[in-house]
């Protein structure tokens, strides 16, 4: 089964995030296996300098990629978060080593040593 974010890589992004932080006051939580945490937190940076004030509004895996929700990006804002959904094709949610989007009964990005591990139920 995927190891979702751990309590301290949660921590992590309320604290060094703010609009992550919002996110999670509004009940929100990051439905994501482990291996995407440095992914997650590049994308959040990449937020945090476009506008500071911008809102995440979900984070989670659908279809083997990550799927993260921002308001207040502004011009540009969906081709820069459709760019991270697709660099997340090539990182194994699991561990973080280079993965490959497979398609299937269920959709997943998994390094070869991670291939057909369950995700969790989130």
């Amino acid at each position: 089964m995927v190891v979702a974010l751990s309590p301290e890589h949660e921590h992590e992004l309320r604290t060094r995030y703010p609009s992550y932080a919002r996110y999670v006051a509004l009940g929100g939580e990051a439905r994501c296996g482990a291996g995407w945490f440095d992914l997650l937190s590049a994308l959040l940076s990449e937020v945090e300098s476009v506008n500071p004030e911008a809102t995440v509004t979900e984070t989670k895996q659908k279809m083997g990629l990550l799927r993260v929700g921002v308001d207040g990006l502004g011009e540009g804002g969906v081709e820069r978060l459709l760019m991270w959904e697709r660099r997340s094709a090539t990182v194994c949610e699991i561990c973080g080593g280079p993965g490959v989007l497979r398609r299937g009964g269920r959709h997943e990005t998994r390094c070869e040593v991670h291939r057909g591990v369950q995700a969790a139920d989130w």
